[in-house]
């Protein structure tokens, strides 16, 4: 188990009573918090993807997916909420990200670009990031690899590796 994981773990024993989150009037308790991440870990950890991008408001089921990609070792890249297809796209190319966790009413803005794998209860959907990504690969392997990250992609481009 990783260091955030033992963290967070440690977190939710020690505080089981507590209030953990707190988004748009939303409470969370560290116990509920703690069954939800290992619920969701043991769903990623029998995935094979390993990089999954997540593109999401702010909300519970969002902190609740990252902490489980990292429980189930897993590299979960945080998006900028606002980014187009076509940006997810060369970054999806950039990072080896083959699959989102988006707001579920923002699949349909993707259209073909993505394929929807499964929608959770806690209004995030899981896709596969498909014709973007493939579009892109000429795009993005005609940028110059010495440029800094920031430059080579769009300026609003915000992409965190977290382990």
């Amino acid at each position: 188990m990783n260091k955030i994981s033992q963290t967070m773990e440690a977190a939710c024993a020690r505080h089981a009573d507590r209030t953990a989150l707190v988004v748009d009037g939303e409470r969370l308790g560290y116990r509920e918090l703690g069954q939800r991440i290992e619920e969701a870990a043991a769903r990623w950890q029998t995935r094979t993807e390993q990089r999954i991008g997540i593109m999401a408001r702010n909300s519970i089921a969002y902190a609740v997916h990252y902490y489980a990609l990292v429980r189930a070792d897993k590299v979960p890249f945080l998006l900028d909420y606002n980014l187009t297809p076509e940006e997810v796209g060369l970054i999806a190319v950039s990072t080896g990200i083959t699959h989102l966790l988006l707001d579920s009413n923002r699949v349909a803005a993707f259209g073909a670009a993505v394929e929807l794998v499964t929608t959770y209860e806690d209004g995030l959907s899981h896709v596969h990031v498909v014709a973007v990504a493939a579009g892109r690969r000429a795009a993005a392997a005609s940028l110059d690899p010495h440029l800094p990250f920031h430059v080579r992609h769009h300026r609003h481009a915000q992409v965190h590796r977290v382990l």
